[in-house]
């Protein structure tokens, strides 16, 4: 029968020794199905060997916390996470770009070592890691591996986007058009609402409204908050599509809402390979607003459409301002 990993043996070794008793643990298997092993330690009697695996099996760290490697916490608690395979997906890939940190003792990281580490990291990658290593902290302070959350003490930079935000042409659109992925409408969502990715991913759909023909959403900026998003004509039917999926979120993975970084992940980042791309989501948005200039959507109305603050402008709307929101935006065709 299959050793399950983690699972811990004791047998004698030959030959006269003064710890003749060893401990291991499964940890893995090789591609042909062998065992790998981690011997926890020899001992002088098989009680002493079984009080010791014992106590392993409590606490894998209790033997060796002072050694133990910044990788083999993560391993021990992403085994034991009920986070989804979703985000615990986005944790392994922040996690894999801090490799100069993974052969360290997590007791001789500082927290300089993992500011290091997070500049060499693409700003959304920080965050992602940064939540990610708050967990394995919480996860080591509980084991006694180290006794302080490092994490705590850092502060996320603020990157100011330097990049030229690059709109899509009319052939990159239609090229787009050809890309399969269950994820694909999300793109043409964003291009003909001009919500940010973040704002997209937070609609409930107890704010859709498909008979009236708008959702409400949106957020960074008080202008911006809980205001009025028109259905385009050309998104409708995919908005209405997953609408009647009935699930809480609009946009979901495996039934389940999905965050920024597994966004890009899972979706994103592979359009862009695939279709030669350089393109981020925000440049969706940039998109929405070159092409309204083009169509003369009338100024107010693609202010009230992106959140951007008006001076004379109420949070109430009346059907007439609905009726004319959606006659500007329907300007727009790609």
């Amino acid at each position: 029968m299959r050793r399950a990993n983690g699972e811990g043996s004791i047998f004698k070794l030959s030959g006269k020794r003064r710890k003749p008793y060893a401990v291991r643990i499964t940890v893995g298997y090789t591609d042909e199905g062998k065992q790998i092993y981690k011997y926890v330690g020899y001992y002088s009697t098989k009680t002493e060997a079984k009080n010791a695996m014992r106590e392993y099996l409590v606490n894998p760290f209790n033997l060796d916390h002072k050694s133990a490697k910044l990788k083999d916490v993560y391993d021990r608690w992403s085994d034991q996470s009920q986070l989804a395979q979703t985000t615990m997906q986005s944790y392994g890939s922040a996690f894999n770009q801090a490799k100069q940190l993974h052969n360290m003792s997590m007791r001789d990281i500082k927290a300089t070592h993992l500011e290091a580490a997070m500049d060499q990291m693409k700003p959304h990658m920080r965050s992602v890691f940064k939540n990610a290593m708050g967990k394995v902290y919480v996860y080591a302070i509980k084991h006694e591996i180290v006794d302080k959350d490092l994490m705590a003490l850092i502060t996320l930079k603020t990157t100011v986007e330097t990049k030229e935000k690059t709109p899509f042409t009319l052939a990159e659109i239609n090229k787009l058009k050809t890309f399969k992925h269950p994820l694909n409408d999300t793109a043409f969502i964003l291009l003909y609402t001009g919500l940010r990715i973040n704002e997209l991913l937070d609609i409930k759909c107890e704010n859709v409204h498909l008979n009236e023909r708008y959702m409400v959403g949106g957020k960074k900026t008080k202008a911006g908050q809980n205001r009025i998003i028109p259905i385009h004509d050309a998104v409708y039917p995919l908005i209405k599509a997953r609408y009647e999926q009935g699930y809480k979120y609009l946009i979901t993975k495996d039934n389940k809402k999905i965050n920024y970084a597994t966004y890009r992940i899972s979706y994103w980042n592979k359009m862009n390979f695939a279709l030669g791309f350089k393109h981020t989501p925000h440049d969706t948005r940039h998109t929405f607003t070159t092409f309204a200039d083009r169509y003369d959507v009338h100024k107010v109305a693609l202010k009230r459409i992106l959140g951007h603050t008006l001076s004379d402008m109420t949070d109430h709307y009346t059907h007439k301002d609905l009726d004319e929101l959606l006659s500007e935006i329907n300007k727009i065709v790609y």
